[in-house]
C-alpha cells in the first residue's frame, strides 16, 4: 500500500513558516553580530584613548628623567595597543570591513589601530 503524502495545501502552509524562521534566524545573527561589534568598537576606542594618554605621559616622564615611570607607562601603552590590535584583527572586523558604506570606515579604524600598535611596539621600551 502506498504511503500517504502530505496534501499540497498542507505543504504550501509550511513554506511561509519555514521562510519566517529562516529570515528571523538570519536577522538574529545580524543583530547579535552588530551588538558584539559595537562593544568591540567601544573597547578599541577605549584602548586607543588610554594608549594615547600613556604616550603623552611617556614624553613628560622622559623629560623629567623618570625611567621607572617611563618603563611602566610604556608597558601599559603597549598592552592597550596590543589589545586593540588583537580586537580589530578578528574575523568580525574583517567581515565588517567589506560591508557597503560602513566598510571603508571600519577598514580605516583597523589600519589606524594596526599602525598605532606597530608604532608603540617598535618605538617604546618594554620592561
Amino acid at each position: 500500500m502506498p504511503k500517504p503524502t502530505a496534501s499540497p495545501a498542507r505543504t504550501r502552509r509550511r513554506w511561509p513558516r519555514i521562510t519566517a524562521w529562516t529570515v528571523g534566524g538570519i536577522l538574529l545573527v545580524l543583530i547579535v553580530g552588530g551588538v558584539v561589534f559595537a562593544f568591540q568598537a567601544r573597547s578599541v576606542w577605549s584602548d586607543l584613548t588610554a594608549a594615547k594618554s600613556d604616550l603623552s605621559s611617556v614624553l613628560k616622564d622622559v623629560k623629567k628623567g623618570d625611567t621607572a615611570r617611563v618603563d611602566a607607562t610604556a608597558q601599559h601603552a603597549h598592552e592597550k595597543a596590543a589589545h586593540a590590535n588583537d580586537t580589530v584583527g578578528n574575523p568580525l572586523w574583517t567581515v565588517a570591513s567589506v560591508i557597503p558604506f560602513a566598510g571603508p570606515n571600519v577598514d580605516a579604524v583597523r589600519r589606524a589601530t594596526q599602525a598605532t600598535y606597530d608604532l608603540v611596539d617598535g618605538a617604546l621600551p618594554r620592561a
